[in-house]
């Protein structure tokens, strides 16, 4: 695909998350929706789609944005129920977290002591069973979200070491 048609596709990808936020708004409410909820639902459609089609911050920030414009809650409400919220303030945290034991060579060492077991040479099935038992153990804790930041980490560890190529994300760079 050549860029000037990815670029078409993004502003496709674009007008239609604004056109889906700002647009069922204006409907007529559908069963028992009211008009607040006919705008609320737009906006949660609009970012989804934003968020699937396109980048992940921009959606979510005109969201805000958009609840503040169809007055559903005061700003203060919004910000302070959307981004300090329990959820994404511990979710902040955790990835600190992920991110200190990836820069300090921890989610190396575990990679490299789960490779080491004599159990797992030549057999990759039990391999993906340890690695799945073993966030299912640990996920059990009660630290779920951080449980599978780390395994994950372990696994691009092993896939790296091993040279298979992880592509995860999307390219936003052009």
């Amino acid at each position: 695909m050549t860029e000037t048609a990815g670029n078409k596709k993004q502003i496709i990808h674009i007008i239609i998350t604004i056109v889906l936020m700002f647009g069922i708004g204006l409907l007529p409410p559908v069963s028992q929706l009211t008009e607040s909820g006919m705008k609320t639902l737009g906006i949660l459609l609009g970012t989804v789609w934003g968020i699937t089609f396109c980048q992940v911050a921009w959606p979510c920030l005109l969201g805000l944005a958009a609840l503040f414009i169809y007055q559903v809650a005061p700003i203060g409400t919004i910000f302070s129920t959307g981004m300090g919220n329990d959820s994404v303030m511990t979710m902040i945290f955790f990835f600190m977290v992920a991110a200190v034991l990836e820069e300090n060579g921890i989610v190396q060492f575990l990679s490299a002591w789960l490779l080491s077991r004599k159990i797992i040479k030549g057999r990759p099935w039990l391999f993906s069973y340890f690695i799945i038992a073993g966030t299912m153990l640990v996920a059990a804790t009660g630290v779920g979200f951080a449980t599978l930041i780390i395994f994950f980490g372990i696994l691009i560890d092993i896939c790296n070491l091993y040279g298979v190529k992880v592509q995860f994300t999307r390219d936003y760079t052009r």
